[in-house]
Order: C-alpha cells, then sequence, then structure tokens
C-alpha cells in the first residue's frame, strides 16, 4: 500500500501488477523454495540468523516489486506490455546471472563471498547461502537491463561498467553499511530505506552516463570506468578519496553515508 501510495497507482491495476513483479522474481530464483527451506530449519539455526535471512528475502522482493512499479508507472504500461517486458527481463537476467563470475570485480566477489560464509558459519545449509549472498548483487539486475536496452549495449557490457563502479566506489558496502544500522525510530528507518534506495538509483544513473560517454562506439574500452575516472574533473577523486576515509574509519553513521550519498547523486 505504501509502494502504491508513493507512485500515485490507480489501485485497481495494484493487484495485478503487484503479482506480476513478485511472480517474475519468484520463477527466476525460486525464492519461494528457499522461504521454505529457510523456515524449515526452525530450532536447527540460531532464531536472529534465521530472521536475518527471511528480512533478506523480503527485502529483495520488496526493492523488486517496488522496481517493476515504477516501470510500469515511468514508461505507462499497459497490463499486456508489462508482461512482455517481465519476460524479457526474465531471459535477460538469467544470462546476467550466468555470466557474474566474469563481470564482478574481485571487491564484490569479496563480499558476496564473505556473506557467504558468514551464513554458512551461522548454520545455513551451503546452497541457501551461496544463493542468499546473490541477493544484494541480483537486486541490481532490473536496473543494468533497463540501461543495456536504453543505450543498446550488451547487457554484460552494462554489467561491467555497473559492477566497476562498485569497485571504485563501493556502493554495495555503502548500502550495506546503511542497513547495518539501527534505526531509533520508524522515521528514521524510512530514511535509512530511503538512502539505501537513492544509492541504487545514483549507481544505475552513473552507469548510462558512462555507458553514454564511453561506450558509445562498437567496443566498449577494457575498463570504462576506470577511462571515465581519468577523464574527469578533480570532483570525482575527492570523493574516491572520502569514500576510501569512510571505509577506514571505526565508525560509519547516518550523516556520513547521507553526505557520500549526496555527493555522488552530483555526478550522475
Amino acid at each position: 500500500a505504501l509502494c502504491l501510495s508513493k507512485l500515485k497507482l490507480k489501485p485497481s491495476k495494484a493487484p495485478f501488477v503487484i503479482a506480476l513483479s513478485i511472480g517474475s522474481f519468484f520463477a527466476f530464483i525460486f525464492v519461494s523454495q528457499i522461504y521454505g527451506e529457510i523456515e524449515s530449519l526452525d530450532n536447527k539455526i540460531p532464531a536472529k540468523m534465521q530472521i536475518e535471512a527471511l528480512d533478506e528475502i523480503g527485502e529483495f522482493l520488496d526493492y523488486a516489486t517496488t522496481w517493476f512499479l515504477k516501470l510500469y508507472r515511468d514508461e505507462k504500461l499497459k497490463e499486456k506490455d508489462l508482461l512482455a517486458k517481465s519476460k524479457h527481463y526474465k531471459k535477460a537476467i538469467e544470462k546476467l546471472r550466468k555470466g557474474l563470475s566474469k563481470n564482478l570485480p574481485a571487491s564484490t566477489q569479496a563480499f558476496i563471498d564473505g556473506r557467504k560464509d558468514n551464513y554458512i558459519k551461522n548454520g545455513l545449509p551451503k546452497a541457501i547461502a551461496e544463493q542468499l549472498a546473490l541477493l544484494p548483487v541480483l537486486n541490481t539486475a532490473c536496473d543494468i537491463i533497463r540501461i543495456a536496452d536504453e543505450e543498446k549495449q550488451d547487457v554484460a557490457t552494462v554489467a561491467r561498467v555497473y559492477f566497476g563502479l562498485n569497485e571504485a566506489f563501493s556502493f554495495v558496502w555503502l548500502r550495506d553499511e546503511a542497513r547495518g544500522l539501527e534505526p531509533e525510530s520508524r522515521y528514521e528507518s524510512d530514511t535509512l530505506k530511503g538512502l539505501t534506495d537513492r544509492l541504487y538509483g545514483t549507481q544505475a544513473r552513473l552507469t548510462k552516463r558512462i555507458v553514454a560517454e564511453t561506450c558509445n562506439t562498437k567496443k566498449c574500452p577494457k575498463d570504462p570506468v576506470g577511462e571515465w575516472i581519468t577523464h574527469g574533473n578533480g570532483s570525482v577523486q575527492t570523493i574516491l578519496d572520502a569514500v576510501k576515509n569512510m571505509k577506514d574509519s571505526e565508525q560509519v553513521d547516518f550523516a556520513m553515508l547521507t553526505s557520500i550519498e549526496i555527493r555522488l547523486a552530483q555526478l550522475g
């Protein structure tokens, strides 16, 4: 209901769109099966770990559903068009998923491996741990596919830019830090979620800009993000330094994350 009010969608259209959004993602990563497997671990793993894993799935579905609702609104799609879009995205996501190992930079892969190891350490079976660990990356798939469609580029090329931005600016780490902050009120909880969503949006806009500026020929440079940074102005390096300093600090707070998010948004 909150998503619908924010996006100003007609209630009569909502049930179909929501069902389609969730169904598309369920079909792709079999979240329903994983959800059931996690629930079956009652009294077999720490309750805190079980709740955290279920929350991860809930957050993933919330973001995916909202993303499709925004697509429905922004492109003024009819229901039959959205159905066709969902099939296109499902096929493209499958392709992207199979090629992840080739497109993920070292820092992102290390982040995923760390998540997987933590889940296994806390009692989750390896198969479930591996799929849960990938959720922060798969959350970005729709943005990558949409940019590839708009810029008429291969999904793998756009993925290389998108994940290259994470290597440079640590977007996944920034979002993870935002999720890790403990809100003291419902207002702070909503504010933190808004910050996380804006970081997704900023990374997508930067990806689109870099693809448009560096991949406008038949072949993209080997390191489009690095080339863009090299030819950028001094503000890019200043932000890179600020992110590095934040990662080196003992504690990250909301003000620090908000400051970085605002500066990153100005680049897009």
